[in-house]
């Protein structure tokens, strides 16, 4: 379930406070976790923002919407997309090894030449996602995960 057909409200982020949590989240990163802070954008929808150069790796958007979304090639390595709303987003050659999909709505998404090594997909749906060419080794299903396609 999308979190939108939930209904939980979702903080909306506007574009200096997305610039200032992503540069929060480098430092993060880049300081091994002592200075600056996670990326939070659970719960959140925001529209402006150059995926090509994001770096979330490691980040919490669980629950946040990004459908539509263009984030071909995006490292999204071990983030957190638990329920996130992931409809027809393009998610081509993107590294989503180890990422946490449960629960998350994939729809519609494509994801050739994306890297699922690892991802847990209990309960998320792909209804229609476009997976050929995806490199899939070793994901986590269950019963509850939706692969119609």
């Amino acid at each position: 379930m999308s979190t939108r057909e939930s209904g939980i409200a979702l903080r909306e982020i506007n574009d200096n406070d997305l610039a200032k949590i992503i540069a929060g989240h480098e430092l993060w990163l880049d300081s091994g976790g002592s200075d600056g802070a996670r990326a939070d954008l659970s719960y959140s929808t925001w529209r402006a923002i150059d995926w090509s150069s994001a770096y979330f790796v490691g980040a919490d958007l669980s629950g946040a919407d990004l459908r539509g979304a263009d984030m071909r090639g995006v490292d999204l390595r071990s983030v957190d997309l638990r329920d996130t709303d992931l409809r027809d987003t393009d998610l081509s050659n993107t590294n989503l090894i180890g990422v946490d999909l449960r629960g998350a709505n994939l729809d519609g998404a494509y994801l050739r030449g994306a890297k699922l090594d690892g991802a847990y997909l209990r309960g998320a749906k792909l209804d229609g996602a476009h997976l050929r060419g995806a490199w899939i080794d070793g994901p986590i299903f269950d019963d509850d995960t939706d692969t119609t396609a």
